[in-house]
Order: structure tokens, then sequence, then C-alpha cells
């Protein structure tokens, strides 16, 4: 025997270890890359996120101190004023935190300005226009000085149009940024694993390579699979937002098969009024693309929820945007709920009825309609409204849920009956068990499910008897 037949079971094993080990390298490197990329970008959007809810509350103060002031010269009645002097005392807290949200995007310093502007014209108006009308509202040039004072006012909403401009393009240019990095890695990570595949075939035995050839295309596989599954948690929020009077329970569950992992998504937000508003949705196609896909559909409801009151109108705002990036068909709803009076406004493009699950009356499935976003440019959507009770449970889903057995009716039916079990009407509003969860939970047992699958709850507590519907 030589001296090197002793080496050659070592040499084997090392042989069929190391292209594990390149893979393996080259996945880690891979999501790495993809996560720094997305904790970056993540954190952007949402200095963005922050800096448009931050200039909304600059607005609406501004637009309190106007209509007060208005209300107030027109009826000589200081009950008008008090929407004046609360918005008065708390407007210029709001320009220093519009400022403190500008400063981390702003490093150009072309954002800035505009707040500028903003706080120069608003303390002109109050002391050229307000307090003027207020001290003397029979004053004989009360006209033009409420003419004057529009004057100003008009532009103040051109800064702010401007400034809400600038941030639309900072958000737009980091979901562009992201896209673009995410094809990047890749695209390198596929074409290192390519090349490692060709070096292990050159290297390989011959009797070992067929399997060899079988084991590498499961790793790719799963490597595959990893780099889309870690892409779709990290384009979900990190934490759903705590809302008085609500509870808000989220699960997301990619397909078992590769080939079925898609864009699903879910989203909520506290708004700067007390209300929350909740999106969900599911993006044509699977992979990479889909996840990827889907981070610019949820930002853009999101955008337009900032901008607009009305769910319909902000699936037209969102359909607009989606139809000018050339995205996927999307299917979304969205909803805005109040905590105080259980009011719910939401609408629906193309994506399954929500579920009201009522203490008494039981689970129903809510009306709904729409097209799908991303399919026509003049589509319309209709608005739904409604009102909760103490103890009841909104859901909202994909239809990953309820396509298991590939029957829309069936799987409704199945979706109500596990629905029914999750409240009774003496159970606690505040049980710590997950109702989305639950639910989940009840439809697939310990199965995989055949498509990505999320779910959206929220419990809603008891009403103030002092809140309005108005």
């Amino acid at each position: 025997m030589s001296t090197a037949e002793p080496h050659r079971p070592l040499l084997r094993s090392v042989r069929r270890l190391w292209p594990t080990a390149v893979i393996l390298v080259v996945v880690a490197i891979t999501i790495a890359g993809i996560d720094l990329i997305l904790i970056n970008t993540g954190r952007f959007q949402d200095q963005v996120r922050n800096a448009e809810i931050a200039r909304t509350n600059v607005l609406e103060l501004q637009f309190d101190e106007e209509t007060g002031l208005r209300g107030f010269t027109s009826t000589n009645s200081s009950t008008f004023l008090q929407p004046y002097i609360r918005a008065a005392l708390h407007i210029y807290r709001a320009f220093e935190n519009l400022k403190a949200a500008l400063a981390p995007i702003d490093a150009n310093g072309d954002l800035s300005p505009y707040v500028a502007t903003e706080e120069t014209i608003h303390r002109q108006w109050l002391a050229d226009i307000a307090k003027p009308l207020i001290r003397n509202d029979r004053r004989h040039d009360a006209l033009s000085l409420q003419v004057r004072g529009k004057d100003l006012m008009d532009r103040f909403r051109a800064a702010d149009a401007e400034l809400e401009a600038g941030l639309i393009a900072r958000g737009n240019a980091a979901d562009q940024a992201l896209r673009r990095a995410v094809q990047r890695i890749i695209l390198i990570g596929g074409i290192t694993l390519l090349v490692a595949i060709a070096v292990v075939l050159d290297l390989s035995l011959r009797a070992d390579r067929l399997a060899e050839q079988s084991e590498r295309q499961r790793r790719l596989y799963t490597a595959e699979k990893e780099v889309t599954d870690e892409l779709q948690r990290a384009l979900l929020p990190s934490a759903l937002p705590t809302v008085p009077n609500l509870r808000i329970d989220a699960l997301y569950r990619p397909a078992g098969e590769l080939s079925r992992v898609g864009g699903d998504w879910y989203d909520a937000i506290a708004l700067p009024d007390g209300r929350l508003f909740v999106t969900i949705g599911d993006v044509t196609g699977q992979g990479v693309a889909a996840a990827a896909a889907m981070n610019g559909a949820r930002q853009a409801l999101l955008a337009a929820a900032l901008r607009e009151d009305d769910p319909g109108a902000i699936l037209m705002r969102a359909n607009r945007a989606l139809l000018l990036q050339g995205s996927s068909i999307v299917t979304a709803a969205c909803a805005f709920i109040d905590p105080k009076t259980l009011s719910i406004v939401y609408a629906t493009a193309g994506h399954p009825p929500p579920v009201m699950i009522h203490p008494l009356l039981g689970p129903q499935l809510l009306p709904h309609g729409g097209i799908p976003l991303g399919a026509f440019n003049d589509a319309r959507y209709a608005t739904f409204a409604g009102l909760a009770v103490e103890g009841a449970l909104l859901i909202l889903y994909t239809d990953g849920l309820t396509e298991r057995s590939h029957d829309v009716v069936e799987g409704e039916a199945l979706l109500l009956e596990a629905a029914s079990a999750l409240l009774t009407p003496n159970e606690d509003f505040r049980d710590e068990r997950s109702p989305a969860f639950a639910l989940y939970r009840s439809v697939f047992h310990d199965a995989a499910p055949a498509d990505d699958v999320a779910i959206l709850t929220v419990a809603f507590g008891p009403a103030d008897p002092q809140a309005s519907l108005t």
C-alpha cells in the first residue's frame, strides 16, 4: 500500500464537503447583503414616513388656525377661536418636529428651505392678519386683511406641496434602489453558485456524479427559498402598533413549495388623529421578484393613506402609482378603524372579503368589490362602512387561507367555520392568545400551506360613549 492511500478517504470527504461549504457561504453572504440593504432601506422609508406624518400635522394645525379665525371673523363668536388657540399652542412644536424628522433624509438640504418658508409665512400671517383681526374684528380693512391672509396661506400650501413632492420622490428613489440592489445581489450569488457547481462537476468522481448533481439541485432549491423567505419577512413590519382599545395580531407563513412563494403582506400604522390604518395584499407571481414588488405596493398604499381619508380614494391613488411603476397585478384591502367609536371604513381591490366575528351573531363575510390594482388606469373603488361592537373581531387575510381546496366557496365556508370558534360572548377582550395564529392552526392544522398566507386581526374593546361617529 502506498503512503498516499490512507489519505484518500480524507480527500474524498473534503471533496464532498467543500461544495456544501461554498454554497452555504454564498447563501449566507447573499442573505447578509439583502438584510443590510433592507435594514438601511427600511430605516430610510420609516424616516420618510415619519417626515410625512410630521408634515401632515403641521398642515392640519395651520388649517385649524385658519378655519378658526375665519369662523370668528364671520360670526364674532369666540367659540370659533378655540381651534385657533389650540393649534397656535402646538404648531411651533410641530415645526420643530418636522425639522427633526427631515434631518436624517435631507442631506442635500433641499427640503428644509420649504419648512423655513412655511414658518416665515405662518409668523407673518399671525402678526399681520390673525392678531389684528382678533383684536378688532370690526376693522374697516378687515376684508382686505382676509384677502391678504388667503394669499399668504396659498403660498404656505404651495411650499407644503413642494415638500410633499420631495418626500414622495425620496420614497420612490429608495424603492428603486432596493430593487436594483436586490437584483445585483441575486445575480452575483447565482453566478457564484453556478461557478461552484461547475467546479464540483469537474472534480467529482464519475461514479458519484448523478448523486451529487441531485444533491446540488436540492441545495439550490433550499438556498433560493431561504433568500426569498428572508426577503419576504424582512419587508413585513417588525412590530405592530399599540392602539388603545384595539388588539392587533398578524401572522405570515410562506408557501411550502418555492414555486408558490409570492408577495403577500400586511401592515398597520397608527395615525396622528388616533385612528388605525391597516392594509393587506398579494402580488401576482412568485419568488424574489414578487416579494420585491410587494414592497412597492405596500409603500404606495401607506403613502396614499397619509393623504386620503377615503379607502376607495387610497386604492385609486395606489393603482395609478403602480401603473406608473409598471408593477405586477396586486389584490389589496385597506381600512381605517376608529378605536373610540369602533367605526370601520374599508375598500377592496380584487381581494377576498373581510370577515367580522360578532360576539353574539357569529362570523360573516363583509361586502367587497373592485378589480385588482395595476390592471386599469381608470379603475374606481367603492368604500364600505361598518360599526363593530365590544368583543368583535375583524379578520383580513390573503387567498392562501381559503384556496387550500382550490374551491373558493368551500374555502370561505371552512374559514367561517374556523372563525366561529375564535370568540365567545364571555371571552375576555384581553385574552393573551393570538387570534391570527389560532385561525391559521384551525384551517391548516399541521400541514404546510400550498400558497403564501397572511392574516391580520383586530379585536375591539368597548366603544367610548362620548365619541362622535361623524
